[in-house]
């Protein structure tokens, strides 16, 4: 039966054609109003490889679009990922994006996995995305825009299984003054009701994965079978767990399930043009933002400036007690809550807060199109908080345009580090690389290596996938 599986999903893949981003990161369809996108390959996850069949099918009717990710993973003995698929919540995961519009219309709602979102001029907000851990953790969120001349709203959601409780919600309000030289001003606000959420629990019991002491099981019922069903008393319990025949069950992880710690970040800004013309702008804007309980962030002043296929931005910070910015970055969703080796307790974001002292510094930025080959972004910032308090951030990404080069289909690569000592120290928290190379292997047919890392609590978390796709 199995054997059967693979061969009809074989043939499916190699039936159908390819029109989306062949990465499958789910570029939204253009005009076509059906499009397919298929592919075979191998991806490690949780430490496991899995081979994988994928069909991403995209359609496009009038301004509505739907991406689907219907994929199929295989274990070394042919078995099916079952858990991808035994919940009713396991087939909204199979939903990569639907949207109506697209960005900058008067109305635009995408449903999904989000791209990166950066929300006013960033000192809140920067670079978000609820995919950094795809296809590990797939995170269905929502992201809305409504644009009606000098009046724009955003608002957007992480996850429609936190909306319960609920969890990371955004939104911001901006507004042209028509005055004599126009003004553009602005209000974000961000809240995340429980940063516990993102915790890592895959079996559902209140147990972080990096400590779950029963994977796949109820560790709290499971360890009370063993007492009264199995009839296990304390000494004979501490025998086995001195000859690794348990886990410490005496002394369990700390069950988070019932956990809460919600934190609010709320600014404005304002902003308004020096040089506005078809070739070049100049910008000037200053921005603050407090988080509710710590302290407040002041940007002043910040300028914006493009010209041609260059793009470039500089502010200088002011930090009170209690505050960072970029609070919500790319790497927020591992972020939110890590397990603390040293303490043996969890510790939100929320935490790195706690007693940071004032700091001044600056930020800049810069972007630009090499001829069309090479598309190359990185920013950079700097806050003297004082000794043995990190505070350096680096964030970079190039895009290479593949044209000219023969069998090169694809090239990207990527790396952030927010509040490091030292740069480039794979160790330091938050730290995420990865690069993505796509090899044409004949007429059609592309094969896909993509390799991400995040780091957290000093340790690598890597997610290899490589896949072969074709195009008719």
């Amino acid at each position: 039966m199995k054997t059967t599986i693979v061969m009809i999903l074989t043939i499916l893949v190699t039936s159908l054609g390819i029109a989306q981003d062949p990465s499958g990161q789910g570029a939204e369809s253009g005009d076509k109003p059906f499009q397919m996108n298929g592919a075979v390959g191998a991806s490690v996850i949780n430490g496991v490889t899995y081979q994988y069949f994928t069909l991403r099918p995209d359609i496009s009717i009038w301004k509505f679009g739907i991406g689907l990710d219907l994929s199929f993973y295989f274990d070394a003995e042919g078995n099916l990922r079952e858990e991808d698929w035994d919940e009713t919540a396991d087939y909204i995961d199979k939903l990569y994006y639907i949207r109506f519009g697209h960005s900058g219309d008067p109305l635009y709602v995408r449903a999904g996995s989000l791209a990166p979102i950066t929300l006013g001029y960033g000192l809140i907000m920067r670079r978000y995305t609820n995919a950094i851990e795809w296809p590990q953790v797939r995170r269905i969120g929502m992201q809305m825009e409504i644009n009606t001349g000098p009046f724009k709203v955003e608002g957007l959601f992480n996850n429609f299984r936190e909306l319960e409780s609920p969890g990371l919600l955004a939104g911001r309000v901006s507004y042209a003054l028509p005055v004599i030289l126009p003004i553009a001003v602005g209000a974000t606000f961000v809240f995340d009701g429980n940063q516990y959420l993102g915790a890592a629990d895959e079996d559902d019991d209140g147990i972080m994965d990096r400590q779950d002491q029963f994977p796949g099981k109820d560790d709290s019922e499971h360890i009370h079978w063993l007492r009264t069903v199995v009839g296990l008393n304390d000494f004979q319990i501490n025998q086995m767990i001195e000859s690794g025949d348990l886990p410490d069950i005496l002394n369990p992880p700390t069950n988070i399930a019932n956990l809460n710690e919600s934190i609010s970040v709320f600014g404005v800004d304002v902003g308004m043009p020096l040089i506005h013309t078809d070739v070049m702008s100049l910008w000037t804007y200053a921005q603050a933002a407090q988080i509710i309980d710590y302290g407040r962030g002041y940007t002043i002043p910040g300028v914006m400036f493009n010209f041609g296929p260059f793009h470039a931005s500089a502010e200088y910070r002011i930090f009170e007690e209690e505050f960072v910015s970029d609070f919500f970055n790319m790497a927020y969703e591992t972020e939110r809550v890590v397990w603390d080796e040293e303490t043996s307790t969890y510790r939100t974001k929320e935490h790195q807060l706690i007693g940071l002292p004032s700091a001044q510094g600056y930020y800049a930025d810069a972007g630009v199109n090499l001829f069309n080959l090479i598309d190359i972004f990185a920013s950079y910032s700097q806050m003297a908080y004082g000794d043995d308090i990190p505070g350096k951030s680096f964030y970079s990404k190039a895009d290479l345009t593949t044209d000219m080069v023969p069998k090169l289909s694809l090239a990207q690569a990527y790396f952030q580090q927010p509040n490091a000592d030292k740069l480039f120290s794979k160790e330091a928290d938050g730290t995420v690389m990865g690069y993505k190379v796509g090899f044409a292997m004949g007429q059609g047919l592309t094969l896909i290596y993509d390799n991400k890392t995040i780091y957290h609590n000093g340790k690598p978390n890597r997610i290899v996938t490589i896949e072969t796709a074709m195009t008719f």
